[in-house]
């Protein structure tokens, strides 16, 4: 080999030791976005939660409403027998 492309062990050691650092930068960031993600997805679930709740509620309310079409033909048959009736 020639001396200008000889590498000694110190700076071997040196390109490892800097390679394992930009492994680690590259996995300690891969860790706060998945914290990040798992963050999202818990807020993500509880909205939908919420909204579960909110569909729930909105159909029991339903559930105990005449709807507008019954409510015309109730009108209509109502209307129907008072005329009948005089």
């Amino acid at each position: 080999m020639s001396k200008e492309n000889s590498v000694t062990n110190e700076e071997l050691a040196r390109m490892i030791k800097t390679g394992f650092d930009e492994v680690g930068k590259r996995l300690n960031n891969l860790e706060l976005k998945t914290d990040r993600l798992e963050l999202k997805t818990d807020r993500l679930e509880i909205k939908t939660d919420r909204l579960e709740s909110g569909v729930f509620d909105i159909k029991l309310r339903l559930d105990n409403t005449a709807h507008r079409f019954e409510v015309k033909d109730l009108q209509r048959r109502v209307t129907i027998l008072e005329k009948k009736a005089g």
